[in-house]
């Protein structure tokens, strides 16, 4: 954009320390990115109230009759209530602009203004801010048979004009504030077809409410002040006067309404910002990610206005421990709040959980992520067996129960129903001749302890296979279907 207001004063860290402040009481903020109605919700994050209506001459969700409405592109050849009368409305603030027109037709023929009903001087109370930047670009034949339809307005309480800004006279650009409907300021001249900047800044001084006006960031005037008591607007309307008419005859941009009284320099700063193209909220990106990818839940990701406070959290999966974040959040904790000031990229990194928490003989990684048991609960199927024992001993699953075959052999092994293994005596025997070490050793088995039978050792289905000091033999033994076993060192 144009304007002839320095920003070279400023440096771009002052410009970025005043634009946290100013979002402190901002409570209503419009950047007109977005089409219809869209483009004149409120854009304070977390505020839900304060948003838009459009007035006459706009379909709702869609462009008008006629006027571009929110989410203007600009256009060298602007085409408003009279295609064969055109403007130059390409010089854009930031972003996007509220498109606004009107119409010789009538007073309230106009498109593109909006109402905020919610904006109140209840709600507002006695200290607040409004501001805004526009660019006045009437038609060459705005001839309107009255000043209503020539006078264009910024600004103006719903139904009267408690609060105030527009174009004094008609088809001109000389501009006065008005509050309580009764004081109103010098006159300002302006040029068309430029963007300016306006602020009212209203304070609490006694019974009364004074109110001072900034034009592209300076003050002009003295300040004004009405009793407090006349300060009963029940709305605002923006790019039109009360009760629609006097409809604004270009862009509107970077509005913005603060419940606090902004100082001289905020407002200085909020000048530069806009004569920088830089919107009063400005958005970016957290971009979190997880490696592993599946090792943790992160929350923060998104994008957010500049000022805002991220929580952030890198919760890990069971298995896993926190191990710390790369990238732009590097040496911070697990969880902790990042204010939104510029784009972050990070990535939080996890380790295997390595500890035994229920003792079981399975590392917490290997419980809930290899064997899907669970890492503080020692006997996840509840079948009496310890998960650690079904992986490495018994050779069962440790999430479906053994349940059954555990009560029938607790119910079998005791003297009376239980068979038995019987081992004979161990004999170890060398040749003296040749070195070589022989060991005999025989086993017999018994379904009733009553009957018993020699076991082959040497039958296919049987096998003796070192394993450590010992060996590990494996061959059948007489069963019955009623019977556990328990093993004798000897046949009696």
């Amino acid at each position: 954009m144009k304007n002839p207001i320095p920003f070279a004063l400023l440096t771009a860290a002052g410009v970025l320390s005043a634009r946290a402040a100013l979002t402190d009481n901002l409570i209503a903020y419009y950047n007109f990115e977005a089409p219809g109605n869209a483009g004149i919700a409120n854009m304070v994050p977390g505020n839900t109230t304060h948003a838009g209506r459009y007035g006459s001459g706009t379909t709702t969700g869609a462009i008008p009759a006629f006027g571009s409405g929110a989410g203007y592109a600009g256009s060298t050849t602007f085409a408003g209530a009279e295609a064969a009368a055109t403007t130059d409305r390409s010089d854009l603030l930031a972003g996007t602009a509220l498109n606004v027109a009107k119409s010789d037709a009538s007073t309230t023929a106009g498109s593109g203004w909006f109402n905020v009903p919610t904006l109140s001087a209840t709600a507002l109370g006695p200290n607040f801010t409004i501001s805004a930047w526009f660019f006045l670009a009437p038609d060459a034949d705005n001839t309107g048979s009255t000043a209503d339809v020539l006078r264009d307005y910024v600004f103006e309480g719903g139904t009267n004009f408690d609060v105030s800004f527009g174009t004094n006279a008609a088809a001109g650009s000389v501009y006065a504030s008005w509050i309580g409907e009764a004081a109103s300021s010098p006159s300002a001249t302006l040029s068309t077809g430029q963007w300016h900047h306006v602020a009212h800044v209203f304070t609490q001084n006694g019974a009364n409410t004074n109110l001072t006006v900034y034009i592209d960031g300076a003050q002009v005037g003295a300040v004004l002040s009405a009793a407090t008591t006349t300060m009963n607007f029940a709305s605002i309307n923006f790019g039109a006067a009360r009760n629609g008419v006097r409809v604004f005859d270009g862009m509107l941009n970077e509005v913005g309404v603060w419940n606090r009284s902004l100082t001289p320099q905020e407002v200085t700063e909020l000048n530069a910002l806009g004569t920088a193209g830089t919107p009063i909220l400005t958005s970016v990106a957290v971009a979190l990610s997880s490696s592993p990818v599946n090792a943790g839940t992160i929350n923060g990701s998104g994008t957010y206005h500049t000022g805002v406070p991220v929580p952030v959290s890198a919760i890990a999966n069971p298995g896993y421990i926190f191990s710390g974040w790369t990238g732009d959040f590097t040496g911070q904790a697990a969880s902790f709040t990042y204010t939104a000031s510029a784009a972050a990229n990070a990535t939080a990194t996890f380790t295997q959980d390595l500890a035994d928490s229920d003792g079981d003989g399975l590392s917490n990684y290997d419980e809930a992520v290899v064997h899907h048991t669970l890492p503080g609960n020692p006997d996840t199927d509840g079948d009496l067996i310890p998960d650690g024992d079904e992986i490495l001993i018994t050779g069962t699953s440790p999430t479906a129960s053994d349940g059954a075959l555990v009560n029938f052999v607790r119910n079998n092994l005791d003297p009376d129903r239980a068979g038995a293994i019987a081992l004979a005596p161990l004999r170890i025997g060398r040749d003296a001749s040749t070195g070589v070490i022989s060991l005999s050793l025989s086993l017999s088995g018994s379904a009733d302890q009553n009957l018993w039978q020699d076991i082959d050792l040497g039958s296919p289905s049987a096998s003796i296979v070192p394993s450590g000091d010992g060996w590990n033999i494996t061959f059948p033994a007489p069963s019955s279907t009623l019977n556990s076993y328990v093993v004798r060192t000897h046949q009696p």
